[in-house]
C-alpha cells in the first residue's frame, strides 16, 4: 500500500512546529485566511515568469507585472471577435491538468525539434467546420476563424509557450477535473463541445471526470517535460479557488465542485512531495476559508481584485526578491484599488503620491495603476502629467481602456481618449468599449 508520506514515528513527532496544531490556527484564519508558507526557493527580481492554467492565472500575472517581472502570456492578445472581455489573453485559459499538460507537451515537441512551428503542428487542435471556418479545440470559446487566422494564431501561441522552457519560474494553476476527451486523438478539451457547430460532432467526445490518479499523471508529465527542457526552472502550483460554473455529473454543483477541488488539491499535494523546486502555494485555502464578502465578488465565483493582490503580495514576500520600492508601492495601490470602500486617504494611495515616481520609467501596467491612484486622491495635475506620458507611448492596451475611458473625459482629455480608443480599434475593430469611447460627444 502506498502512503502519502511515511516517516518513522520519532521523526514525525519531531516535525511538528508552532503551526502544527489547530488550536494555534485561529490567527491565520480570522478575519482572513493566510496559511503559513515554507518556500523551498527564491526567484530573483525581474525574472521571467510563465503562467498557465485557469483564469486565476490571469489574475496572478497582472499583479506580478506591476512588480517588474516578465510575463510572456500577458503580452498575448486576440480581437474581441475571438475572445470578448478586458483580458484578451483569457483565450489561453486551461482549466484541467490534462489540457495544461497537452499544451505544454505540444510546445515541447516543436521546441525539441528545433525548426520552429510548421502548419502541420496544429493539425491535432484543428476542427474544420466548413471550407472557410476552423475551430481551435485547445482554445477557449471555440470561435471559428479562417484557416489562415487559425495557423497565424497557433504560431503565436507556440512562440508564447516556448518561453516556458527558458522561464525562471512556471506557475501552474489547476482549475477543475471535468474534461472532454476526443475518442480518436486523445486530445482533452476543457469546455463542453456545446456550441452550435460542435454539437454535430459531440459524439466524438467522451465526458471524463478525472480522478486523483489521472490528475497526478498529467501533472507529473507536465513537470517532467518542463524540467527536461529547463532543468533550473522553479515551479509553483496552485489550485484555482474559482468554482465550477456548471457540472456535467448528476451531482449538485456544490458537491461536484468540492469533489473537483479536493481531487486537484490531493494530486498537487502528492506532486510537490515527489520533486525538488516544486512548491504548492495555498491561494485556494486563503480564498475559500476567508469570508465570502471579502474574497469573492457578489457572484461567489470570481475573486475580488484586491484579494488577489493580497495573495500575490504574500506570494512575492515568500518567493521573490523585490528590491524596487516604487513597484512595491504600486502593487500596494493596486490592492487598495481592488478593495471596496477605499478612500482617497488610504495609506497606499498617499504613499505612492508622496513618492512621486519618475513616470517615464514606469511600465505601461504600472503607469495605469499610477493614473488610477492619482485620480482616486483627486490630484488632477498629476493625472494630466500621467496622461501626457501615456499618449507618448506607442502601445495601446485594451485592458487599460476601461480606466482611461473613466478618467480622461472627467479631466477634459476627450481628444486623448479618442486617439487611444482609435488605436485600440485599429487592432480590434469589434471592441465595444473602444467604439463607445469614439462616440462620446465633444461636450
Amino acid at each position: 500500500m502506498q502512503h502519502f508520506d511515511r516517516f518513522n514515528a520519532r521523526d514525525a513527532l519531531k516535525r511538528r512546529s508552532e503551526n502544527s496544531s489547530w488550536s494555534n490556527a485561529k490567527p491565520r484564519i480570522t478575519p482572513e485566511t493566510w496559511p503559513a508558507i515554507n518556500a523551498s526557493f527564491k526567484v530573483k527580481s525581474g525574472a521571467k515568469v510563465f503562467t498557465v492554467g485557469s483564469c486565476f492565472a490571469r489574475n496572478i500575472e497582472e499583479q506580478l507585472s506591476l512588480l517588474g517581472f516578465q510575463l510572456p502570456t500577458l503580452q498575448f492578445s486576440v480581437p474581441n471577435t475571438e475572445w470578448p472581455g478586458l483580458r484578451r489573453n483569457g483565450i489561453l485559459n486551461k482549466y484541467t491538468p490534462a489540457a495544461v499538460c497537452q499544451e505544454i507537451e505540444w510546445a515541447a515537441q516543436i521546441f525539441k525539434r528545433g525548426d520552429g512551428f510548421i502548419p502541420s503542428d496544429a493539425d491535432q487542435m484543428r476542427m474544420d467546420i466548413s471550407d472557410t471556418q476552423v475551430v481551435d479545440m485547445h482554445l477557449g470559446g471555440f470561435v471559428p476563424v479562417t484557416p489562415e487566422r487559425f495557423l497565424e494564431r497557433r504560431k503565436d501561441i507556440y512562440d508564447v509557450y516556448a518561453h516556458a522552457f527558458s522561464a525562471d519560474l512556471v506557475a501552474l494553476t489547476f482549475g477543475l477535473t471535468e474534461s472532454w476527451e476526443d475518442t480518436q486523438t486523445g486530445l482533452h478539451i476543457h469546455q463542453a463541445p456545446a456550441s452550435r457547430q460542435l454539437l454535430r460532432k459531440a459524439a466524438n467526445y467522451d465526458f471524463v471526470n478525472l480522478d486523483h490518479e489521472a490528475c497526478l499523471g498529467f501533472m507529473r508529465r507536465t513537470v517532467e517535460v518542463l524540467k527536461e527542457l529547463n532543468s533550473d526552472v522553479a515551479i509553483i502550483t496552485t489550485v484555482s479557488p474559482v468554482p465550477l460554473n456548471t457540472t456535467f455529473t448528476d451531482q449538485d454543483v456544490i458537491t461536484a465542485n468540492m469533489l473537483s477541488k479536493s481531487t486537484l488539491r490531493s494530486a498537487v499535494g502528492k506532486l510537490v512531495s515527489d520533486y525538488e523546486r516544486v512548491d504548492y502555494f495555498p491561494s485556494y485555502e486563503s480564498v475559500v476559508l476567508s469570508p465570502n464578502g471579502i474574497a469573492f465578488e457578489d457572484d461567489l465565483r470570481h475573486i475580488r481584485d484586491g484579494f488577489v493582490g493580497k495573495i500575490v503580495q504574500r506570494l512575492t514576500a515568500h518567493y521573490f526578491d523585490i528590491t524596487d520600492k516604487t513597484a512595491t508601492l504600486i502593487q500596494q495601490s493596486a490592492i487598495a484599488l481592488g478593495t471596496e470602500k477605499t478612500t482617497k486617504s488610504t495609506p497606499a494611495f498617499v504613499a505612492l503620491d508622496k513618492l512621486n515616481p519618475d513616470i517615464a520609467a514606469l511600465s505601461d501596467d504600472q503607469l495605469n495603476i499610477y493614473l488610477r491612484n492619482s485620480w482616486r486622491i483627486e490630484n488632477r495635475k498629476k493625472v494630466h502629467l500621467i496622461a501626457k506620458e501615456i499618449m507618448k507611448r506607442p502601445l495601446r492596451i485594451h485592458r487599460h481602456l476601461r480606466s482611461i475611458a473613466h478618467i480622461f473625459p472627467r479631466c477634459n482629455l476627450e481628444k486623448e481618449l479618442k486617439i487611444y480608443a482609435q488605436a485600440v480599434l485599429d487592432k480590434d475593430p469589434d471592441s465595444t468599449l473602444a467604439n463607445k469611447c469614439l462616440n462620446l460627444s465633444a461636450a
